[in-house]
């Protein structure tokens, strides 16, 4: 099911409600204390982060050529705009274009013929999922807003319900990381908040 983000004044009332309690979904007392929680360090991220993501919507308007909308930047001319979308572009093929399908290396002997087969079921995977032409949209808006999300899931569905590497680009806007972390080692938590459907958290919520 699709999820909808709403980056401007966005309510995130799914994970609000579940915390105050809303009709129509019974969520047990020690659930609601989970989910204040989460609530509190959802915000307390968001606060965190606004001195910075507030500049995306210009970056991107910037790559898209779009600098003239809302409060015109008087130094800025069609030329510096026309360059950035050029520089962007030229670095994200090229940055893709050098990125190789992962292999494995034996640190014996006896394992190289492992690690050759292994090394052909992640070409497989690689191939499958699509990871060079998704990791495109990564590497953009790193380029663009300086963060590029990625997630590399276990789907369950392929490959016959034995279940396969999934890899999918994330919105960088509806990322959360924990205050005054540096990077994911350093992170407290990560949280994924976004608007979705409310059947989405109904039936969510009943698989735990």
């Amino acid at each position: 099911m699709d999820a909808q983000f709403t980056p401007e004044g966005a309510k995130d009332l799914p994970l609000q409600r579940a915390a105050m309690g809303f009709p129509g979904l019974d969520v047990p007392p020690e659930d609601k204390e989970k989910s204040k929680l989460v609530w509190k360090m959802l915000q307390q991220a968001k606060t965190f982060r606004q001195p910075r993501d507030k500049h995306w919507p210009r970056f991107w308007n910037l790559w898209e050529s779009n600098h003239y909308q809302g409060k015109i930047v008087q130094t800025i001319s069609r030329a510096i705009v026309n360059q950035v979308f050029g520089s962007i572009e030229t670095f994200v093929g090229h940055v893709v274009d050098i990125l190789i399908p992962p292999e494995c290396y034996a640190r014996t002997m006896n394992h190289q013929q492992k690690a050759r087969a292994l090394s052909k079921w992640l070409q497989v995977v690689w191939d499958r999922c699509g990871a060079k032409s998704e990791i495109e949209h990564v590497v953009r808006s790193a380029a663009v807003t300086g963060v590029g999300w990625a997630e590399v899931a276990w789907d369950e569905t392929l490959s016959g319900g034995k279940g396969e590497p999934a890899f999918e680009p994330l919105d960088e806007r509806t990322m959360f990381v924990s205050p005054h972390a540096r990077n994911l080692k350093q992170a407290l938590y990560v949280i994924e908040a976004k608007n979705v459907p409310r059947e989405y958290v109904e039936s969510a919520w009943e698989l735990g």
